[in-house]
């Protein structure tokens, strides 16, 4: 680990370097004042998806919340019904049974 200070106002300025599989690899943390000049004309590439794109990323991402809350939904109701003693079946649940069957409660 070499911790110096630069010419270019570095505070830290970290090299670390490892072999792994075969190959060496490296790691730099640097940390300093930025004295590099402003440039204001670069253009930046922005990306424009097509709307049939937007559509197909937004449906899935609202699948995905709408699954998670419904499941979230039923877990949570579950739950508040056995602590409330409310029981649905005449007998007794095959959710407790099905949870020893496969280990997750004794």
């Amino acid at each position: 680990m070499n911790k110096s200070k630069s010419k270019d106002h570095r505070l830290v300025d970290w090299r670390f370097h490892f072999p792994f599989l075969a190959q060496k690899y490296f790691l730099v943390f640097s940390f300093g004042k930025d004295i590099r000049k402003i440039q204001e004309n670069i253009a930046i590439e922005k990306r424009h998806f097509s709307p049939a794109a937007s559509l197909a990323m937004g449906t899935v991402f609202f699948f995905i919340i709408g699954v998670s809350f419904v499941l979230f939904s039923v877990a949570t109701l579950y739950i508040l019904k056995t602590h409330l003693g409310i029981n649905i079946f005449q007998d007794s649940s095959p959710i407790p049974d099905f949870l020893k069957k496969i280990r997750l409660c004794h």
